[in-house]
Order: C-alpha cells, then structure tokens, then sequence
C-alpha cells in the first residue's frame, strides 16, 4: 500500500526559546492537509532538516513510526536547498498530505535537527504536538 505525504516550504521569522513544532488543528478528516510551523528559537541554528517521521500513538501509549522520510512534494527523496537548515529566529511553514490509507488515530510529526550552537553540535529530536486523523 502506498502513502502520500506531501510537503510545501515557505518561511518567514518569529522568536521562542528552543526549537518547537506545531500543527495547525489538532483534528483532521482524512484525506488532510496538516499544517506544521517548525520554529527555530531566538538563538538556535537548526541544520539537516530533512531527517522527518510521522508516528502513531499506540494503544499502550508508545509511539510507532508510521512513516519515516517521507517524499517532499515533487516526490524528491533530498532536501532542496532552503530546508537544509534555519537559522536564529527562523520561522518554516510546511503542509503536509496525508492520504486516505492513513488509519484513524492518534499522531505527531518528529524532526531530527542539528543544533550547531553546541559544542559537539547536538542532534535533538523536536517532536510536533499530537493531533488525531479521523475518517
């Protein structure tokens, strides 16, 4: 069974402390366009963003990835070269399609960034909040 997930870049700047992750509802009817604001932080370089999950909550509460790396809009499997990194109070709007073959539950996107204003460089997971796909 093929998914589709589809993403569309734009960007623009906001300040928090640390880098957050957030959908733009937190319920969607399947087929949906999710909404995500990944936002840097006042201080925060973030580089390697392509490395992205989406899991599902699992009944005992654990999470599973559902898909991992999934395809950028024009099916590309790199990033193109303004997702690689967001610098000090960057601000990238993403939207997401989640298809039909999707099952009803509980989700969360999760990035794997670099935060290059430590020494190693850090790589935090930034999981986004979750939301629930219905049908």
């Amino acid at each position: 069974m093929k998914r589709s997930v589809t993403t569309l870049l734009l960007t623009s700047a906001c300040a928090v402390d640390g880098p957050v992750m957030t959908t733009d509802k937190s319920t969607y009817a399947l087929p949906a366009d999710v909404g995500l604001a990944l936002v840097s932080g006042s201080t925060t370089v973030l580089a390697n963003l392509c490395g992205e999950r989406l899991d599902q909550q699992q009944t005992d509460g654990s999470w599973q990835a559902a898909v991992v790396q999934p395809p950028l809009a024009n099916g590309a499997t790199a990033c193109p070269a303004d997702a690689v990194s967001l610098g000090p109070l960057g601000h990238l709007d993403d939207t997401r399609h989640l298809d039909a073959t999707f099952a009803p539950g509980t989700y969360r996107f999760v990035t794997n960034v670099e935060d290059d204003t430590t020494d190693p460089p850090s790589h935090p997971d930034v999981d986004s909040n979750s939301f629930q796909l219905t049908r």
